[in-house]
């Protein structure tokens, strides 16, 4: 699990650099093309990828979700009351 914890700095990095870039030139990029249909469709595009690629470096830093606990209440539900009658 350390070896995954090891990748945080630079999805950092990654995610920092990606905000500063879209704060920096994106508004003068969208007033500049913005107007015209097929650029806007094409830096929407862009500005998907790279949610989606920052999404995806986040997802194999942080790991898949951890498995829910059982239940503590002492109640059976029903599927282990049928699994234990037979």
């Amino acid at each position: 699990m350390d070896a995954l914890r090891n990748g945080i700095p630079l999805a950092i990095l990654l995610t920092g650099m990606n905000v500063w870039v879209t704060l920096r030139s994106g508004p003068q990029i969208w007033h500049t093309w913005g107007s015209v249909p097929w650029a806007r469709v094409g830096i929407l595009l862009l500005a998907g990828s790279s949610i989606s690629t920052l999404t995806n470096v986040w997802s194999f830093i942080l790991g898949p979700p951890s498995p829910p606990l059982p239940s503590t209440s002492g109640e059976l539900n029903s599927a282990a009351t049928e699994n234990s009658d037979v």
